[in-house]
């Protein structure tokens, strides 16, 4: 939702975080169909896990519970944007920072799984191992 907010804000004086926290409020986690293999993989997975979401807390908190992968992601482990002061995946190393503090690891013993692939690039930079979810659509070139 960041360039529809963006021109939403063009036209209608709102500062950016009222408007995450606002937003979300119309969106119905229960849309989101969870997979059935999911636990089972996390449940063989021996890691520590962090996420970090361009979402709020509560919202990918919510989500977690209705995908049933709650229980590996503990309260100081989920990262809405609000946690990391609003800086972008894609242009910022401190959502990475925050998340890998929380979990004390180095980032090149962490690997980031990241379903957008301009998401991919700081992480990497940083060290760390870097997967994408293509959900179907398969990468055609890939990025710097």
């Amino acid at each position: 939702h960041k360039s529809g907010a963006y021109f939403l804000l063009q036209r209608h004086p709102m500062d950016f975080p009222s408007l995450h926290f606002k937003i979300l409020d119309y969106l119905d986690h229960n849309t989101i169909t969870p997979c059935a293999h999911a636990p089972a993989l996390f449940e063989r997975c021996d890691a520590h896990h962090a996420l970090i979401t361009h979402s709020t807390r509560i919202w990918a908190k919510a989500v977690l519970d209705h995908i049933g992968l709650a229980q590996w992601f503990g309260p100081d482990r989920v990262f809405g944007y609000e946690c990391y002061d609003f800086h972008s995946k894609a242009e910022s190393t401190k959502p990475f920072e925050t998340a890998l503090s929380a979990i004390n690891k180095d980032p090149s013993r962490s690997m980031m799984v990241e379903d957008t692939v301009i998401n991919l690039a700081i992480p990497k930079k940083m060290g760390m191992t870097t997967v994408f979810l293509h959900q179907g659509s398969p990468l055609t070139e890939l990025p710097d």
